[in-house]
């Protein structure tokens, strides 16, 4: 199963604190069925520093291994880093061996621009994944907001801890997606080994008790580069 989302390299971001909790969140992901993983640290600005978070999945990179996990490097890109224009810092961050890119909106206010932006992207060439959306307030309180990013053809990955609530904005966001077949994936979005609990609880919530729907399958995600 895959894991698209989730802050397990040491040290770079407010994700796992040291290898030894990095560690501890691998031990978790393989004890739930997880055999591939994308590492996606925040970039917020253009002067993300992307020499740390290459260190930092390469000291994590043998104790995944040896679980039999697989790693990718990804980024959680927020399109606030495109405040200087730079566009190919976005190909930069897209996932590992693919022109998939974990895109992160602001949570409240949207840039004017951001339907602009999103093309601007597309026109590169690349497949926007959106992050978590049912926790921004913009698409809470628009419903057209969201069904823009549909009609644009994004996916949407959706987090775990979506799933704790019954009802609220963010349950709705969720229902409206299954509903028209656009919840592409569901992630841990983990910053501790804790998180993986809200995982499972998504796998069998979504999954009718089983614990491998088809929003976890790593095929489904491999499938966007072939």
């Amino acid at each position: 199963m895959l894991d698209l989302h989730c802050h397990i390299i040491p040290g770079v971001d407010d994700g796992a604190r040291d290898l030894d909790e990095a560690r501890a969140m691998l031990d978790c992901a393989i004890a739930l069925g997880v055999t591939h993983i994308v590492a996606t640290p925040h970039v917020k600005r253009a002067d993300a520093d992307f020499e740390a978070m290459a260190a930092g999945m390469e000291k994590i990179r043998p104790y995944a291994r040896e679980l039999g996990i697989t790693l990718l490097q990804g980024y959680e890109f927020n399109i606030r880093a495109l405040e200087q224009g730079d566009f190919s810092l976005a190909r930069r961050c897209c996932i590992e061996g693919s022109e998939v890119l974990l895109t992160e909106f602001p949570f409240d206010d949207w840039p004017a621009n951001w339907e602009d932006i999103v093309y601007a992207l597309q026109a590169q060439g690349l497949t926007l994944v959106i992050a978590h959306p049912e926790r921004y307030l913009p698409l809470q309180r628009r419903g057209d907001m969201l069904q823009r990013l549909i009609d644009m053809n994004c996916l949407f990955q959706v987090n775990a801890s979506a799933f704790k609530k019954r009802f609220g904005p963010k349950r709705e966001i969720l229902r409206r997606l299954r509903g028209v077949d656009k919840l592409h994936f569901i992630a841990s979005d983990a910053h501790s080994p804790e998180d993986y609990a809200l995982l499972e609880k998504a796998y069998c919530y979504i999954g009718g008790g089983k614990v491998t729907p088809q929003f976890m399958e790593w095929e489904r995600l491999e499938t966007l580069w072939r």
